[in-house]
């Protein structure tokens, strides 16, 4: 599933590029709910290609704001600012999203589609696969010792460019936001605890350990900061501190602070009440979330 997202977000966003036909376009800053409206109704659109790519573009747009490191790995550096919602609202909006998406299935004949029939069918394939997952409690199983969300983190912040103003502003929003990040993973395994849904105990053991690693004294050290290590120590005009000062004190204050607190919740909490399963059979309505 995952495969057949980013190969849809590949096509969407080159055809994006690629694309020099003016088309009518729904509000600035709309939401996934406008766009899909307004894309619904032919009269907008001159041809069924036409409104086949503003669906495409609407989809990828999307999924970058669901999962925007994904757009930082691929290139597009929109949402460079911002992280994965992990909190339980954002994947209940997910859910919903998903919904939405799914509807979209029968919008358009493949037969009238031509040379675009074979991209919606990847495309419907995608969100129907998607969606299904959705159904089932796969945000509760967003952590382990060898890729994952805690692993995304620190892979995104060393991944992000750095070369121009709006990279570091980018790069400051993000620290800023990995605190609340650590806080909503908190909160979400936590639920999964208590609905007795959590990975398997011998894939999160070396978790504590590994989130404690990246905590250092000196914040200069840190794996946070390699990424602006070589840069030249610069004023910020506004706050009278270097951007590099800045990044220190939020490892510090911020980011050290939420790693020690994530590291005891894995510790103290999550490992003590992991399973000693390992199938999807063994969890709440495991054989239904295996088929």
């Amino acid at each position: 599933m995952a495969k057949l997202t980013i190969i849809l977000l590949t096509i969407a966003l080159v055809s994006c590029v690629q694309s020099n036909e003016k088309q009518q376009s729904p509000p600035v800053n709309a939401s996934i709910e406008e766009r899909l409206q307004f894309i619904e109704d032919k009269e907008n659109f001159t041809n069924e290609h036409e409104r086949l790519q503003a669906l495409f573009d609407a989809y990828a747009d999307n999924e970058l704001k669901h999962l925007p490191p994904l757009g930082t790995f691929m290139g597009n550096h929109t949402y460079d600012h911002l992280w994965m919602d992990v909190s339980p609202n954002g994947f209940e909006k997910r859910q919903q999203t998903l919904k939405l998406l799914s509807a979209t299935k029968d919008w358009f004949d493949p037969a009238a589609l031509v040379l675009d029939a074979t991209n919606y069918q990847v495309y419907n394939r995608s969100v129907a696969d998607s969606y299904q997952a959705s159904q089932f409690p796969n945000h509760y199983l967003i952590v382990d010792q060898i890729q994952n969300y805690n692993h995304y983190i620190i892979i995104t912040m060393q991944s992000m460019p750095v070369r121009k103003e709006k990279d570091l502003q980018n790069f400051k929003s993000r620290m800023e936001g990995i605190a609340t990040v650590l806080a909503d993973m908190q909160v979400l395994l936590q639920q999964g605890l208590d609905e007795g849904i959590s990975m398997p105990y011998t894939s999160v053991l070396q978790v504590p350990e590994q989130m404690k690693s990246l905590i250092t004294t000196n914040p200069e050290q840190s794996p946070f900061y390699q990424p602006i290590t070589n840069l030249p120590e610069s004023i910020d005009v506004e706050g009278g501190r270097s951007f590099q000062e800045e990044i220190r004190n939020i490892i510090t204050q911020d980011v050290n602070p939420a790693l020690l607190t994530f590291h005891d919740f894995m510790k103290d909490t999550y490992l003590p009440n992991a399973r000693k399963t390992y199938g999807l059979n063994d969890l709440p309505n495991g054989e239904a979330w295996y088929r």
